[in-house]
């Protein structure tokens, strides 16, 4: 029976050893009690931070280091606490403090850096409009109107990704700074030459600016008499050249001509 006995607490005492040292286990009083003092620190990242580090289990008193990485077109502003109290808040992308007797959730705070598109008129340039802060990636819209006497060409760019034939141009806003110009030439006009029967050749048609000087040249065949050049169903000339200054418009002018008697 003593033998019995003996045998009966020694298996229970092996039992008690084997519970003890399960982690699980409600005899294992030395891992309940580190368990007990560690604490949850729980990392969020808010808009514009692409990665938060660091977050786990801790002591009270242990020193942490916390980190976060900020999209492009964003800047880093804080660590705020959104649970516990025992963290005050920083301006450090990597933040070192000691652990909380709590648990503590902590978020990254990032704010969009806006950036600016400035307009500029090149000659011949009434109105621009459109310039200002943007955030990155959001759609801008710019225009211009061109004076009078001048035709609109291209917005130009020291950036060549942006440029355009549009007087009215949208784009994805860049992570920089951008100046774009407005750019107009002076408005051509057409001279348009006509001819009646008899006129063998005439020259001087074309493009021309307001202001320029145009010749006109006719001539008649052999059958015929040059008599002039018509405008507006007026004879403005009784020369073969013609002289005149180009107007802001187009100009239509008919070398005349008669049949020889």
């Amino acid at each position: 029976m003593k033998r019995q006995m003996i045998g009966f607490l020694a298996g229970f005492l092996c039992v008690l050893m084997l519970l003890s040292a399960c982690p699980l286990s409600p005899f294992n009083f030395g891992a309940s009690a580190e368990e007990s003092s560690a604490y949850k620190l729980k990392l969020v990242a808010g808009p514009g931070i692409e990665k938060v580090w660091g977050g786990g289990k801790y002591k009270a008193g242990n020193v942490i280091t916390i980190h976060c990485v900020v999209a492009a077109g964003f800047e880093f502003v804080k660590w705020t606490q959104s649970e516990g109290s025992g963290v005050p808040d920083s301006k450090n992308r990597n933040y070192s403090f000691k652990m909380p007797a709590e648990d503590v959730t902590l978020k990254a705070i990032a704010k969009s850096i806006k950036c600016t598109v400035k307009l500029k008129r090149g000659e011949g340039i009434a109105t621009v409009s459109g310039g200002g802060k943007y955030i990155p990636g959001e759609t801008v819209t710019i225009k211009c109107a061109p004076a009078s006497g001048y035709k609109f060409t291209r917005w130009t760019s020291s950036n060549s990704d942006f440029g355009s034939t549009k007087t009215e141009y949208s784009f994805k806003m860049p992570s920089e700074n951008i100046t774009l110009t407005a750019r107009a030439a002076v408005k051509k006009y057409s001279v348009t030459i006509k001819k009646y029967e008899g006129i063998r050749s005439a020259s001087g048609g074309g493009k021309y600016k307001p202001g320029d000087v145009v010749t006109v040249y006719a001539d008649a065949d052999s059958s015929h008499t040059f008599v002039g050049w018509v405008r507006g169903g007026e004879l403005i000339s009784n020369q073969n050249t013609y002289i005149f200054t180009m107007p802001k418009g187009n100009v239509t002018v008919t070398a005349k001509a008669k049949q020889k008697k």
